[in-house]
């Protein structure tokens, strides 16, 4: 072996990731033209006083280095070891944990998903220069893509693990915000063998010892490194995240936090799908403009103002205007607001979101949309959603798309809801005035009409069925009615009393006139605008347990579609009755603005 192969290859094992004997944590770099090669030593203690210490490792004498003021005692490649010592005798030893899925492999057949990974000689870089935070969650993530490339080609444990996280944050005790500890149960539930299972745990273990050492950083204009994991990114969500940024435009911080966030999502994507997870596909965007607050979003799909969603990870998604997540969130949400619910396809969330359901409907105006699924809460759905729709799509905000929805999903709206675009009723002309008439305010031509549709309702009705038509000229509300121009039924109530030479009975005649009569005082209504949003601060935990379960096809089953969504279809279930306090339910409360 020539003194420069020799060289090379002792430049190749020294790159990377060691700890040493004293508590630091060293990233070696470099060396890819030059033979100059720097050690990067950063204290993993925590303290204001810690500094990066940038060394030189270089080569004095054939087979000869040093690294500051250490020469090389011991060089040892399967012990994956060096020790340096002074000359004054202090000796520091070097380790390296087991290498990582994407570096090695125990089968020797290399990492299962080659082209995640990139290969690119890592440039000299400082830790501290970067938040602690951002630190950990990028070995964080680097630890899930490393599982995810020893788990393989197995679809199952693949899709079993992304339903391990998402329903992570919904268990008590979890610990870290994001893995479930080494020690949780809920890493055997995954179908993989016992060995693999202690690989995937040592990997967990080793997550605080590399908190300082992957890097979160941009390889490109859509590409994403973190260690030495590479994440493609579309366009779209760059420009979306770009757009939410709540802090000032400028903010360096900027670029890393749109790559942190970015990366986090990328844990969910399951490698072996041609798809991406289903966290980020919502309902129809018109439906969810007409919303107050969005409940299940993220800053990729939320169509809703900031300050007006909830998300996954508050901590992080408060720069992007996230007002924080689900279930806490719940109680900032102002009573009587209109709430888009577009939950995760786990069986955590949808169990948490059905057993909460009579709460919600109670205290909001709920957008529902629920998988028909094989669970407990199944026989609620007929009972507690009535009149449900068969929702047809969903809409990919990344790909500015809709796509059929192939799974059986309910989308309830709540009666009093608005309509929104997709549902108005045609808009009625409003009465013609004779010129030269007295000018009359919105509300008198509006009263006017709906007198006029009274009056000709009486004059139809037979003697005997105008004793119990007392009253309703004076009716509460009549005088102030406004908008009757785009009110619910005044169509069918004009056609049913003056659109016909035929008599009209008492019934059909009382039946026009009170709903002329209710849809003109549901026009009259003013629009409360919600209160102003509440920021909630989050505290970010550090690692340990948690618990989730099911193996529900976490992410909705869609498939490309290039036709517009078709109309939704109304689908009710043979369920048995769930009684609960509703104002959706009960007729003395509900607004006659809408005839479901």
């Amino acid at each position: 072996m020539t003194a420069t192969s020799a060289r090379e290859r002792f430049i190749t094992f020294l790159r990377g990731h060691w700890l040493d004997s004293i508590g630091n944590s060293i990233i070696v770099s470099g060396g890819s033209d030059d033979g100059e090669v720097a050690a990067v030593l950063t204290p993993l203690i925590d303290h204001p006083d810690a500094r990066d210490r940038v060394l030189s490792i270089r080569q004095t004498a054939p087979r000869q280095w040093r690294c500051g003021n250490a020469a090389l005692e011991l060089a040892d490649e399967q012990q994956q070891r060096l020790v340096w010592v002074t000359e004054d005798g202090r000796r520091s030893v070097w380790s390296r944990a087991t290498s990582s899925p994407g570096q090695d492999s125990k089968n020797g057949s290399g990492p299962a998903f080659p082209w995640l990974l990139h290969n690119s000689v890592p440039e000299p870089w400082l830790p501290l220069d970067i938040l602690r935070d951002v630190l950990y969650d990028g070995a964080r993530v680097a630890a899930l893509l490393d599982i995810r490339q020893m788990i393989g080609g197995k679809n199952e444990p693949q899709e079993r693990l992304t339903h391990i996280l998402m329903d992570h944050d919904l268990h008590p005790m979890r610990g870290d915000y994001l893995i479930p500890g080494a020690e949780s149960p809920l890493w055997q539930t995954l179908n993989v063998s016992d060995g693999l299972r202690r690989s995937i745990q040592q990997r967990i273990h080793r997550i605080p010892h590399e908190a300082l050492s992957q890097r979160v950083s941009w390889g490109g204009e859509t590409e994403i490194h973190v260690g030495n994991h590479k994440i493609s990114c579309r366009a779209r969500d760059i420009q979306a995240l770009d757009a939410r940024w709540v802090l000032p435009p400028k903010d360096e911080r900027k670029p890393l936090e749109i790559a942190r966030l970015l990366a986090l999502y990328s844990v969910f994507d399951n490698p072996l799908s041609n798809r991406r997870n289903g966290v980020h596909l919502g309902l129809d965007p018109d439906l969810r403009r007409s919303s107050d607050y969005e409940l299940f979003a993220s800053p990729l799909n939320a169509v809703v103002p900031n300050g007006h969603y909830a998300s996954k990870w508050p901590h992080v998604e408060w720069r992007f205007g996230s007002i924080g997540s689900y279930p806490s969130v719940l109680q900032y949400l102002p009573v009587n607001s209109i709430v888009c619910v577009n939950p995760p396809f786990t069986e955590a969330y949808l169990s948490d979101v059905m057993a909460r359901l009579a709460e919600l409907k109670l205290r909001f105006r709920l957008r529902i949309a629920i998988p028909i699924q094989e669970m407990p809460w199944r026989k609620k759905l007929n009972s507690s959603l009535p009149s449900a729709e068969l929702l047809q799509t969903y809409y990919d905000a990344s790909s500015e798309n809709h796509y059929d929805l192939l799974h059986p999903t309910l989308l309830w709206e709540d009666p009093r809801c608005p309509l929104g675009q997709l549902q108005q009723p045609p808009v009625v002309p409003q009465p013609m005035v004779a010129i030269g008439a007295p000018t009359t305010s919105t509300g008198s031509a509006a009263a006017a009409a709906a007198a006029a549709a009274v009056a000709a309702a009486a004059s139809a009705m037979p003697s005997h069925a105008m004793s119990g038509m007392n009253g309703m000229h004076g009716m509460n509300g009549m005088s102030g009615m406004s908008g009757m121009s785009g009110m619910c039924g005044m169509s069918a109530s004009a056609e049913a009393v003056g659109g016909s030479t035929h008599p009209v009975s008492a019934v059909a005649a009382a039946t026009a006139v009170a709903a002329a009569a209710a849809a003109a005082a549901a026009a009259h209504a003013e629009f409360v605008p919600s209160a102003p949003p509440v920021y909630v601060q989050h505290e970010v935990v550090q690692p340990e347990l948690p618990p989730s379960d099911g193996d529900m096809d976490f992410s909705p089953q869609v498939r490309p579609s290039d036709e517009p969504p078709p109309p939704r279809t109304a689908m009710a279930l043979d369920a048995s009755e769930w009684p609960e306090l509703s104002q959706a339910k009960d007729p003395s409360r509900r607004s006659a603005k809408v005839k479901r």
